[in-house]
Parts: structure tokens; C-alpha cells; sequence
């Protein structure tokens, strides 16, 4: 059973809730108006994961898969003083 959630606000992205099974528990279900072209589900800890890159994102901190790459191989945490720190070291 799936229960529909409202839609994101000053967006046409619709929100469904659902059952995703014994593995991944309760999920959301992110689908665009352009419905043809599908939708995302996630877990509730992925939704989490995605909504701190959106954060990120949105807050004009987003981390380019390049920046990623240099934080792991620095043992970095995201967080702009560490990055720094560690980029002019």
C-alpha cells in the first residue's frame, strides 16, 4: 500500500510513500512531471544521504566528484575548513 505525500513545495515533483520490503523498510518515491522519463526510490537513509547533498547543493557547497576523490584519499570529512586545510597543506 502506498500513500501519497504532497507534492514538493514550488514544484511539480510528486512524493509517494510505499512499503519497500523487509530489507529496505518504508521508501519514497520522487517522480518528476515529465513521468515518462520514470521516478527515484529510496530508502529512508538514502533520502537522507540525498537531501544533505541537495544541502550542499543548494547552500552553493556542492563537492565535485574530483574534490571527492582528494577528501578520501586524505581521510577528509566534508567540511570546508578541513578540505582547505588539508588542499593548501
Amino acid at each position: 500500500m502506498s500513500t501519497e505525500l504532497r507534492t514538493v513545495p514550488t514544484t511539480d515533483i510528486m512524493q509517494t510513500r510505499f512499503f519497500g520490503g523487509k530489507e529496505r523498510g518504508t521508501c519514497i518515491q520522487l517522480t518528476p512531471p515529465w513521468r515518462d522519463q520514470g521516478h527515484i526510490q529510496l530508502t529512508r537513509e538514502q533520502a537522507a544521504v540525498v537531501a544533505a547533498e541537495l544541502m550542499l547543493f543548494a547552500e552553493g557547497n556542492e563537492i565535485t566528484e574530483q574534490l571527492a576523490q582528494v577528501m578520501k584519499e586524505h581521510d577528509i570529512e566534508a567540511g570546508v575548513e578541513a578540505i582547505c586545510e588539508a588542499l593548501c597543506s
